[in-house]
């Protein structure tokens, strides 16, 4: 979490400042070079207590939030001691254990969403919902009729 251990510089000596100065040359440099890049941050404590943590609990998230094409949150309930999760396809609860989402909270390019997956967090690896662990995706993604069903193509 390099953007926690961001500390108020010469440049304006406030911490929040420096984040948003931070992320503001960052995208520009982003954009005049037409890279791309990830910057990881973890979410402030008082996520634990909520349902599902949002973007208001990253630090300094006014910032983050502003200068992002996207924003997502990997959460995993059963980490914050929830025994459920919600579905998001069917909007019922699910038990949480072996289970993380991806809260996609802002996109510029499209539609925002839950994505729920499978995990092994020992491993730190994680999987579609719908798929065991070590399918061959290579053959399935080969696969014509995968890609048409899976945009309803059919």
């Amino acid at each position: 979490d390099f953007v926690g251990m961001t500390t108020g510089g010469a440049k304006y000596g406030n911490r929040t400042y420096d984040i948003g100065d931070f992320m503001q040359k960052l995208k520009q440099n982003l954009n005049d070079t037409g890279m791309s890049a990830i910057i990881l941050a973890q979410i402030n404590r008082t996520a634990d207590h909520k349902d599902y943590p949002d973007v208001t609990d990253f630090s300094d998230s006014q910032f983050i939030e502003q200068n992002s094409d996207t924003v997502m949150i990997l959460d995993r309930p059963e980490y914050r001691r929830k025994e459920n999760i919600k579905d998001p396809e069917t909007g019922g609860d699910i038990p949480s254990k072996g289970l993380a989402m991806i809260r996609v909270v802002k996109n510029r390019e499209g539609q925002v969403k839950d994505v729920l997956v499978r995990c092994d967090i020992s491993k730190f690896r994680f999987w579609n919902r719908d798929m065991v662990f070590g399918q061959d995706y290579r053959s399935l993604y080969n696969d014509e009729m995968f890609w048409k069903r899976l945009y309803q193509l059919q």
